[in-house]
């Protein structure tokens, strides 16, 4: 008796769903029906990326037209252009043995490099914070490798400098990207 009462139940709340998706399918089939149709066919376009922008440049486009984007997130295009050196293989990132989160940037410069400019203001920040910490430390000899830690320090008892550099970037990026013709400064306006 129980079993029967559990199939008659089934039964009937397999139904009412069937019921459910039949109204369902209909209402979706007049929906499709009445969708908006384009009045006229547009081609899709869409551009193809600078494959030679650095990470600032990108930064730039990406933000400019939220007023004061770039300069909130100047932190990412920073460390986007610090990972661009690396993959130029102008730096690179070494682990401390002793202590596994502390990570090392050895400056690797080669004069004959050719950087972007914005890349070469953040290398410039780099080399300054390198000079600055063998002045401060007092070293013989000219150590290449600086951490995060050494960055932080430079631009506390630098600020002034520092922050000038990392403002400048916007700056370097905006004229570069108006010589390209990506960006026009009238839009501001």
């Amino acid at each position: 008796m129980i079993i029967i009462a559990i199939i008659v139940i089934t039964a009937i709340i397999a139904l009412f769903f069937i019921c459910k998706i039949i109204k369902y399918l209909k209402a979706l089939s007049k929906i499709k029906q009445t969708a908006i149709k384009p009045e006229q066919k547009l081609d899709y376009f869409r551009d193809f990326p600078d494959e030679n922008a650095t990470p600032g440049e990108a930064g730039f486009l990406y933000y400019f037209d939220k007023k004061g984007a770039f300069t909130t997130n100047i932190s990412k295009v920073v460390s986007g252009i610090i990972l661009d050196l690396a993959l130029k293989k102008v730096i690179t990132f070494k682990e401390n043995p002793a202590k596994k989160e502390e990570v090392y940037i050895e400056i690797n410069r080669n004069l004959g490099t050719k950087l972007p400019e914005d890349e070469e203001k953040v290398l410039e920040i780099l080399l300054e914070t390198k000079e600055y910490i063998n002045k401060k430390n007092k070293s013989e000899t000219d150590l290449n490798t600086i951490t995060m830690k050494d960055i932080e320090t430079y631009a506390r008892k630098n600020d002034k400098t520092f922050l000038s550099k990392i403002e400048s970037i916007e700056k370097i990026v905006k004229t570069s990207e108006e010589e390209k013709g990506n960006y026009d400064k009238n839009i501001e306006k």
